[in-house]
Protein backbone atom coordinates (compact mmCIF):
# COMPACT_ATOMS: atom_id res chain seq x y z
CA UNK A 1 0.00 0.00 0.00
CA UNK A 2 2.81 2.84 0.79
CA UNK A 3 4.59 1.91 -2.28
CA UNK A 4 1.40 2.48 -4.77
CA UNK A 5 0.73 5.70 -2.28
CA UNK A 6 4.62 6.57 -3.24
CA UNK A 7 4.47 5.76 -7.02
CA UNK A 8 0.71 7.79 -7.72
CA UNK A 9 2.46 10.40 -5.62
CA UNK A 10 5.46 10.56 -7.71
CA UNK A 11 3.62 10.38 -11.29
CA UNK A 12 1.04 13.64 -10.06
CA UNK A 13 4.24 15.53 -9.16
CA UNK A 14 5.54 14.73 -12.60
CA UNK A 15 2.51 15.72 -14.68
CA UNK A 16 2.47 18.79 -12.65
CA UNK A 17 5.89 19.60 -13.39
CA UNK A 18 5.20 18.31 -17.85
CA UNK A 19 2.72 20.84 -17.31
CA UNK A 20 4.05 23.80 -15.45
CA UNK A 21 7.18 23.96 -18.35
CA UNK A 22 4.14 23.86 -21.36
CA UNK A 23 3.90 27.63 -22.78
CA UNK A 24 0.16 29.24 -21.39
CA UNK A 25 -1.62 29.99 -24.01
CA UNK A 26 -3.57 33.01 -24.78
CA UNK A 27 -4.84 35.28 -27.72
CA UNK A 28 -4.65 39.03 -28.63
CA UNK A 29 -8.96 39.84 -28.06
CA UNK A 30 -11.19 40.46 -30.51
CA UNK A 31 -10.63 44.67 -30.07
CA UNK A 32 -8.28 46.86 -30.63
CA UNK A 33 -5.04 44.73 -30.43
CA UNK A 34 -2.40 48.33 -32.03
CA UNK A 35 -1.19 48.81 -27.88
CA UNK A 36 0.43 44.89 -28.12
CA UNK A 37 4.14 45.52 -29.62
CA UNK A 38 4.81 42.81 -32.35
CA UNK A 39 8.05 40.74 -30.87
CA UNK A 40 10.02 40.89 -34.22
CA UNK A 41 10.77 44.13 -35.24
CA UNK A 42 10.93 45.05 -39.54
CA UNK A 43 14.19 44.38 -40.23
CA UNK A 44 15.05 41.66 -37.84
CA UNK A 45 15.87 38.21 -39.25
CA UNK A 46 13.41 36.09 -38.86
CA UNK A 47 14.19 33.22 -36.44
CA UNK A 48 14.52 29.78 -38.84
CA UNK A 49 12.30 26.90 -38.08
CA UNK A 50 11.61 22.99 -39.04
CA UNK A 51 7.98 21.60 -38.11
CA UNK A 52 6.31 19.22 -39.30
CA UNK A 53 2.86 19.80 -41.50
CA UNK A 54 -0.35 18.04 -40.29
CA UNK A 55 0.46 14.91 -43.00
CA UNK A 56 3.84 14.54 -40.92
CA UNK A 57 6.18 15.82 -44.14
CA UNK A 58 8.61 18.80 -42.70
CA UNK A 59 8.58 22.13 -43.92
CA UNK A 60 11.83 24.50 -43.18
CA UNK A 61 11.58 28.37 -43.95
CA UNK A 62 14.82 28.02 -44.87
CA UNK A 63 13.65 26.48 -47.98
CA UNK A 64 11.86 29.71 -48.92
CA UNK A 65 13.67 32.18 -47.51
CA UNK A 66 17.20 33.67 -46.01
CA UNK A 67 20.18 31.38 -46.81
CA UNK A 68 18.98 27.88 -48.01
CA UNK A 69 20.02 24.34 -46.34
CA UNK A 70 22.90 22.93 -47.85
CA UNK A 71 21.98 21.21 -51.17
CA UNK A 72 18.98 23.17 -51.68
CA UNK A 73 18.63 25.10 -54.59
CA UNK A 74 14.87 26.33 -54.18
CA UNK A 75 13.77 29.80 -55.05
CA UNK A 76 13.76 32.17 -52.79
CA UNK A 77 10.54 34.11 -51.91
CA UNK A 78 8.32 36.08 -49.49
CA UNK A 79 6.78 34.01 -46.66
CA UNK A 80 3.63 34.99 -44.85
CA UNK A 81 3.59 33.22 -41.36
CA UNK A 82 0.31 33.35 -39.34
CA UNK A 83 0.15 31.84 -35.69
CA UNK A 84 -3.61 30.71 -34.67
CA UNK A 85 -5.14 28.15 -32.46
CA UNK A 86 -8.63 26.52 -32.81
CA UNK A 87 -10.31 28.62 -30.22
CA UNK A 88 -8.82 31.79 -31.22
CA UNK A 89 -11.85 34.08 -32.23
CA UNK A 90 -9.72 36.63 -34.06
CA UNK A 91 -7.60 33.91 -36.19
CA UNK A 92 -11.28 32.75 -37.36
CA UNK A 93 -11.45 36.11 -39.38
CA UNK A 94 -8.05 36.42 -40.11
CA UNK A 95 -7.17 32.82 -41.75
CA UNK A 96 -10.03 33.45 -44.33
CA UNK A 97 -9.35 37.09 -45.43
CA UNK A 98 -5.47 35.37 -45.75
CA UNK A 99 -6.83 32.99 -48.17
CA UNK A 100 -8.34 35.25 -50.37
CA UNK A 101 -5.26 37.27 -50.18
CA UNK A 102 -3.45 34.58 -51.50
CA UNK A 103 -5.62 34.12 -54.57
CA UNK A 104 -5.03 36.69 -55.59
CA UNK A 105 -1.76 37.45 -55.84
CA UNK A 106 -0.03 35.81 -58.69
CA UNK A 107 -0.01 31.79 -58.43
CA UNK A 108 3.60 30.62 -56.37
CA UNK A 109 4.94 34.36 -56.08
CA UNK A 110 4.66 33.54 -52.14
CA UNK A 111 4.93 30.95 -49.38
CA UNK A 112 2.05 31.35 -47.04
CA UNK A 113 1.75 28.81 -43.86
CA UNK A 114 -0.35 28.71 -40.97
CA UNK A 115 1.37 27.41 -37.82
CA UNK A 116 -1.31 26.23 -35.28
CA UNK A 117 -0.20 26.19 -31.75
CA UNK A 118 -0.97 23.82 -28.85
CA UNK A 119 -3.78 22.26 -30.75
CA UNK A 120 -3.31 18.21 -32.16
CA UNK A 121 -3.08 17.76 -35.56
CA UNK A 122 -7.22 16.46 -36.05
CA UNK A 123 -8.03 19.60 -34.37
CA UNK A 124 -6.05 21.84 -35.94
CA UNK A 125 -7.18 20.04 -39.59
CA UNK A 126 -10.90 20.31 -38.32
CA UNK A 127 -10.80 24.02 -37.66
CA UNK A 128 -9.32 24.55 -41.09
CA UNK A 129 -11.11 22.54 -42.87
CA UNK A 130 -14.27 25.46 -42.86
CA UNK A 131 -11.80 27.76 -44.38
CA UNK A 132 -11.03 25.71 -47.49
CA UNK A 133 -7.79 26.81 -47.32
CA UNK A 134 -4.82 25.80 -49.13
CA UNK A 135 -2.22 27.06 -46.99
CA UNK A 136 0.23 24.05 -45.59
CA UNK A 137 -0.51 23.88 -41.92
CA UNK A 138 2.35 23.23 -39.79
CA UNK A 139 1.84 22.11 -36.39
CA UNK A 140 3.80 23.68 -33.42
CA UNK A 141 2.49 21.52 -30.59
CA UNK A 142 4.59 23.09 -27.31
CA UNK A 143 4.60 26.50 -28.87
CA UNK A 144 8.52 26.94 -29.25
CA UNK A 145 8.37 28.18 -32.52
CA UNK A 146 5.49 30.58 -31.48
CA UNK A 147 7.33 31.82 -28.51
CA UNK A 148 10.24 33.48 -31.15
CA UNK A 149 7.94 35.29 -33.30
CA UNK A 150 4.13 35.69 -30.73
CA UNK A 151 4.39 38.56 -28.26
CA UNK A 152 4.07 37.27 -24.20
CA UNK A 153 2.19 38.74 -21.39
CA UNK A 154 4.49 38.79 -18.05
CA UNK A 155 2.98 35.80 -17.41
CA UNK A 156 4.48 33.54 -20.55
CA UNK A 157 0.81 33.91 -22.25
CA UNK A 158 1.32 34.27 -26.39
CA UNK A 159 -0.88 36.26 -28.31
CA UNK A 160 -2.53 34.92 -31.40
CA UNK A 161 -3.57 35.37 -33.77
CA UNK A 162 -0.06 36.91 -35.04
CA UNK A 163 1.21 37.17 -38.37
CA UNK A 164 4.98 37.91 -39.41
CA UNK A 165 5.70 38.36 -43.84
CA UNK A 166 9.17 37.44 -44.42
CA UNK A 167 11.18 38.71 -47.10
CA UNK A 168 13.62 36.69 -49.55
CA UNK A 169 16.42 37.61 -47.61
CA UNK A 170 14.84 36.04 -43.95
CA UNK A 171 14.38 39.64 -42.93
CA UNK A 172 10.82 40.54 -41.55
CA UNK A 173 9.32 43.36 -43.56
CA UNK A 174 5.87 43.07 -41.45
CA UNK A 175 4.60 42.07 -38.11
CA UNK A 176 1.64 42.50 -36.81
CA UNK A 177 -0.63 41.35 -33.92
CA UNK A 178 -4.86 40.35 -33.71
CA UNK A 179 -6.97 41.18 -36.47
CA UNK A 180 -8.38 43.76 -37.41
CA UNK A 181 -10.55 45.43 -40.79
CA UNK A 182 -8.30 46.59 -43.02
CA UNK A 183 -5.20 44.55 -41.38
CA UNK A 184 -5.48 42.49 -45.29
CA UNK A 185 -4.45 45.65 -47.33
CA UNK A 186 -1.42 46.63 -45.68
CA UNK A 187 0.02 42.57 -46.13
CA UNK A 188 -0.88 42.95 -49.74
CA UNK A 189 0.93 46.57 -50.09
CA UNK A 190 3.52 44.82 -48.37
CA UNK A 191 3.51 41.68 -50.54
CA UNK A 192 3.46 43.65 -53.24
CA UNK A 193 6.41 45.42 -52.49
CA UNK A 194 8.21 42.44 -52.19
CA UNK A 195 7.26 40.77 -55.45
CA UNK A 196 8.33 43.99 -57.62
CA UNK A 197 11.81 43.53 -56.04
Amino acid sequence: MKFTTKKSGFLFLLAGLVFSLLPVISFAGSGDSTSIKPLLKEGDFAPTFALKNVGGEWFYLRDFAGTPRQLMSMPRKPVVISFFASWCKPCRREIPELQKLIDKLPADSIQAFLINVADDAEKAVNFVAEFKTTMPVLLDKYGAVAEKYCPQEAEGQLFLPTLVVVDRDGKVALSKVGYRDGDMDKIELVLTSLLKQ
